[in-house]
């Protein structure tokens, strides 16, 4: 039973693997901490007795089977509103004992067991008794930490009842219990209470500034922890708890208990208690080189600060993969690991959650304004407000203005024609064309100043485009702005308003009044006055005799021009083709 004891302890000692780096995590995960072990047990024990004239000895040939399953839930919580490229992310971890359904620990020992027996020379003789339980113990509790009161398990027996030739000799059975405590702290983090090594991967990628990458609960709850966080932080970031040991001080007595019958109580020998093992386990692990065994896989400082912990006879319960898993003293099992994954960016829109949280937009919502443009969109590629769907105020969602019209979110009047782009596309305009029907006035002054049609270039229809007719003092809203019967693009009102706007040097004869913007000026009003009286042939005739003293400016004016000045012949002589064209059936 002893070498049971010990090789069960040297099991679970082997489960410490070297420390880990600090983690974060935003979930809680219930675990088992334990085993199941089946490891073989040959024990003998020899007793004398009454000055030496009886001997005994009780032999065990079998194996013992030991579940250990305690379950525990181990959480981090951090503030989503830490979450920012390059910051501090203060962390809660947390550790918290539960008492699940079924007992966390089952012992059996089973097997054949016999009796060979010397008395005096006299009685010699002995029985074997075949595959019977022979000690058994199973608690029902909660893993303890600091201030729990400690676990006692009974440990039970059969009793075994030897024969020879028939006749009952001897009876024997175990009586004992199974002491679980708490464990303090040790010299450093990790070898008492319950511990957990905190590692970190993924994007965003974390540093555990602290000096020892393990936290150490000694009661129910959280210990604090800090990382520093990437920059740019984005993405998952998945976090692992591993190895997860609850550290507990076991103390055991274990006596097993002889009665002898019948015939050799005839020479008034009773019962013989002989204790197994009594206090703590700490002699028996040491003795058996477990605490330098573990000590040297660990290595280093940790490696020998564990060796001093197992010789003190503390045992850790450790988190497996798979859970519970069966092992063996013939190989190392696997060591379990608790996952989480924090998910820096919720909503996956491009911002990290802690700067949705100081910006005001929802850490949850991708498109917090509705806009069609995610927040992270917004702040890092447009520079629009993704707390305002209209960040310019034209009347367009800023999402609308990018992924359908094509407008600035930023500029309220992206062709800055005096209309906003709201406007435009209200009204049908062009918000990249200034002059969306090409008549010579901006959409907005077109709107705001004139009144005129953006999207009809001759909105009172009387052949003159609205430009035109602002530039030379007609009305582009009245077709007759003179009133005289004769459409505006049909008179010779505009192309008169053009000659009386030039300059005295732009015409032939260089001395005010000598007579050359007056023959131009008579020229038209007859061809009006042949307009008028329906006489279109005429008109047009009086119009080309004008055109005819128009006509020599290519780079320079001929002999026959009477505007000198090319920029402005050319411009009188389009208004009169102009005029003739409209004239012209």
């Amino acid at each position: 039973m002893r070498r049971f004891i010990v090789a069960m302890s040297a099991v679970s000692l082997l489960l410490i693997p070297l420390p880990a780096s600090a983690v974060d995590v935003t979930q809680t995960e219930h675990v088992s901490l334990g085993f199941n072990a089946e490891l073989p047990i040959s024990e003998s024990i020899t007793e004398s007795c009454c000055l030496g004239a009886a001997d005994f000895t009780i032999g065990f040939d079998g194996s013992a089977s030991l579940t250990v399953d305690m379950g525990a839930d181990l959480s981090v919580t951090h503030d989503n509103a830490d979450l920012i490229d390059g910051g501090e992310m203060p962390l809660s971890v947390g550790y918290t004992p539960t008492n699940d359904p079924g007992p966390e620990l089952v012992l059996d020992v089973s097997g054949d067991f016999s009796l060979e027996f010397d008395i005096a020379g006299l009685i010699d003789g002995g029985d074997t008794v075949e595959d019977v339980t022979f000690a058994a113990a199973a608690g029902d509790f909660t893993a303890p930490l600091a201030g729990d009161a400690p676990i006692d398990i009974p440990i039970t027996s059969d009793s075994l009842e030897f024969s020879v030739l028939g006749v009952k000799v001897a009876d024997a059975h175990i009586e004992g219990n199974l002491n679980l405590a708490p464990v303090p702290s040790g010299s450093v983090a990790g070898l008492g209470g319950a511990a957990a090594g905190l590692a970190v991967a993924g994007d965003g990628s974390l540093s555990a500034p602290a000096p020892i990458p393990l936290v150490e609960w000694q009661t129910a709850g959280v210990q604090p922890a800090s990382v520093s966080l990437a920059d740019p932080l984005t993405g998952e970031i998945d976090v692992t708890a591993s190895p997860v040991v609850h550290w507990l001080a076991p103390t055991l007595d274990l006596d097993l208990v002889v009665d002898l019958v019948g015939a050799i109580n005839f020479f008034g020998i009773g019962d013989i208690t002989e204790s197994l093992i009594s206090g703590d386990l700490g002699a028996e692990l040491q003795a058996a080189g477990l605490d330098a065994l573990v000590g040297d896989a660990i290595g280093g400082l940790a490696g020998a600060a564990v060796a001093d912990r197992i010789a003190a006879g503390f045992i850790p319960i450790p988190l497996l993969d798979p859970e519970i898993d069966t092992i063996s003293l013939s190989e190392t099992p696997t060591i379990g690991s608790v996952s989480f994954t924090i998910d820096a960016d919720s909503d996956d829109d491009g911002l990290p959650d802690g700067q949705e949280i100081a910006l005001g937009t929802d850490p949850f919502d991708p498109d917090t304004d509705d806009d069609g443009l995610t927040d992270g969109e917004e702040v890092e590629v447009y520079g629009t407000d993704p707390l305002d769907a209209d960040t310019d105020d034209d009347g367009l969602i800023d999402g609308d203005e990018v992924n359908v019209h094509g407008t600035d979110p930023l500029d309220p009047d992206t062709d800055d024609d005096g209309l906003n782009d709201g406007d435009e596309v209200s009204e049908g305009t062009d918000p990249f064309d200034p002059d969306t029907d090409d008549d010579g006035l901006t959409d907005g002054d077109e709107v705001h100043v004139h009144g005129t049609d953006p999207l009809d270039p001759d909105t009172d229809d009387d052949g003159l485009n609205d430009g035109l007719e602002v530039a030379l003092g007609t009305d582009p809203l009245d077709p007759d702005t003179d009133d005289d019967g004769i459409p505006d693009g049909q008179d010779t009102e505009f192309i008169e308003n053009a000659i009386n706007a030039l300059s005295d040097d732009a015409f032939k004869d260089e001395s005010p009044g000598k007579g050359l913007r007056n023959a131009l000026l008579r020229n038209l009003e007859n061809a009006e006055r042949a307009v008028a009286r329906g006489q279109v042939a005429q008109a047009i005739h009086h119009l080309e005799i004008v055109r005819g003293h128009l006509d020599g400016c290519g780079a320079t004016p001929d002999g026959n021009d009477w505007i000198v000045d090319c920029a402005a012949q050319v411009q009188i002589r389009d208004l009169l083709d102009l005029l003739i064209e409209n004239l012209s059936p």
